[in-house]
């Protein structure tokens, strides 16, 4: 059976949402809304942004496909409700559209990302007329011309390292205990997670990690938290909902034919498996 899961170093197990039958309907209603509206912001005002060709869902059949997701949950008084997300961020329309959840962070609400952001846009400027420069002079100025360029790539590396852990900064996730963590201190399982508990809470039982946490490797990749499952999941705890099912699928054209064209997937293993654990810890065990 599929399911949205991940291994909890807290509780030595398991924690997962299966996608249920309730789950894959409601994703079907929203391929289908896809399909019939040809839209991606089908819930906008008619007015604003109106053809927008990046929200044209025929951009995901003639550029590249994006993976979907419903997560199916109950309010506190035991109402449905249906949440949805996309990955990732949609080109350069942004990581936000009326009707969808919100990602975890968005980089270009980081003053501190936005300025490296910049550094480095101009300083690959700087880079490539250097580059021009030194095509178009003698020997002994094309040398001075590449030393300068060495130096410029030098300088944008750190910049987009730093930038990278100004973001992974404030990528944090909550999960059904109420606590809060860093999705980076998560993903390479630090030994005390990094979390923020609640007041009178007691420290967890069995906190180390075994063999699994050698397992996971020392770098968090670039793009954990922008996908489905973990967009979804911290929707709904921050809505204190209680997730019941969860479907995820994909549309579109796929380059590495990895995944296909309206096939539901589990949560991906590189990502989002990693920190899920975390993030459902809390969560009663829910039946398929």
């Amino acid at each position: 059976a599929m399911t949205a899961y991940g291994y909890c170093i807290r509780c030595q197990e398991q924690h997962s949402i299966p996608t249920t039958a309730a789950a894959k309907r409601h994703a079907q209603t929203l391929r289908e809304t896809l399909e019939s509206t040809g839209r991606l912001d089908f819930e906008r005002n008619t007015d604003d942004n109106v053809g927008d060709p990046l929200l044209d869902v025929s951009c995901l059949y003639n550029c590249r496909g994006k993976m979907f997701g419903v997560l199916v949950a109950e309010d506190q008084q035991g109402n449905e409700v249906v949440l949805k997300a996309f990955a990732g961020k949609i080109r350069s329309y942004g990581w936000k559209l009326d009707g969808w959840v919100d990602p975890i962070v968005v980089p270009e609400e980081i003053p501190r990302f936005v300025e490296l952001r910049d550094e480095v846009s101009r300083v690959t400027f700087e880079m490539e007329k250097c580059f021009a420069a030194a095509a178009a002079s003698t020997h002994n100025d094309d040398a001075i011309e590449m030393e300068q360029w060495k130096r410029l790539k030098s300088e944008r590396s750190s910049m987009s390292r730093e930038a990278l852990e100004v973001l992974r900064e404030e990528l944090w996730v909550g999960n059904f205990r109420g606590e809060t963590s860093s999705l980076s201190k998560i993903f390479l399982h630090d030994e005390d997670l990094g979390v923020r508990r609640t007041k009178n809470q007691m420290p967890a039982p069995g906190g180390g990690g075994g063999d699994k946490a050698k397992m996971r490797p020392r770098q968090m990749p670039v793009g954990v938290g922008e996908c489905c499952a973990t967009k979804l999941v911290q929707a709904a705890s921050e809505r204190n909902l209680k997730p019941t099912g969860i479907a995820e699928f994909f549309v579109g054209h796929s380059k590495n034919r990895r995944v296909d064209d309206g096939i539901f997937y589990d949560s991906c293993a590189e990502r989002c498996q990693k920190v899920l654990g975390f993030m459902l810890c809390g969560l009663p065990p829910v039946l398929s």
